[in-house]
C-alpha cells in the first residue's frame, strides 16, 4: 500500500482486485485465488483508511463456482445475474474496490482577512434583554 501511495499522484486511482475471504474460489487450491492472503470488504477498506486512501466503491465478483463440470457452466450465466444483483454478496470470488489518493492542502497561517462587520446590519435596532443597547453597536452608523 505505501508502494502504491507512492507511486500515485494526488487524486490518483487504484483498483484492487484481492480473493473475498468468504468467497468459494478461495477455498480450493484448484483456482489461482486459493494462494495467499484473502481480504472480505471490510478489512480491504480499513487497509486502505490506514494508508490515506478514499474508498470511491465496491463490488464482488466472480460468483461462478470453480469448476469445468457441464451443469455449472450451464448455471455459471444464471449465478453471476443472481450474484450481481446482491443476493449472494458472500459467495463471490473477489472483492473489487476502487479507491482515491487524498491529498489535503495545508491551512494557510493567520486570518486571510480582518471581517469588519461580520453580521451586516443585522443588530441595527436591537437592545439587550435588560433594555440596554448592545456594547459596541451604534445605531447611527451604517454598515
Amino acid at each position: 500500500m505505501e508502494e502504491i501511495w507512492r507511486v500515485l499522484g494526488p487524486g490518483g486511482r487504484v483498483l484492487i482486485i484481492v480473493p473475498n475471504r468468504s468467497g468459494l474460489w478461495a477455498r480450493s487450491e484448484k483456482t489461482p485465488f486459493g494462494y495467499g492472503q484473502p481480504y472480505s470488504i471490510s478489512q480491504l477498506e480499513t487497509q486502505l483508511r490506514i494508508h490515506k486512501f478514499s474508498v470511491e466503491r465496491h463490488m464482488s465478483a466472480m460468483f461462478f463456482p470453480p469448476s469445468h463440470k457441464p451443469f455449472w457452466l450451464r448455471v455459471s450465466k444464471y449465478l453471476e445475474g443472481v450474484g450481481l444483483k446482491g443476493v449472494i454478496p458472500l459467495a463471490s470470488g473477489v472483492v473489487i474496490v476502487e479507491a482515491t489518493k487524498q491529498i489535503y492542502a495545508r491551512p494557510k497561517s493567520g486570518l486571510g482577512a480582518t471581517v469588519k462587520n461580520p453580521l451586516g446590519g443585522v443588530l441595527r435596532g436591537i437592545k439587550s434583554p435588560a433594555g440596554k443597547p448592545i456594547k459596541g453597536y451604534n445605531p447611527q452608523r451604517k454598515s
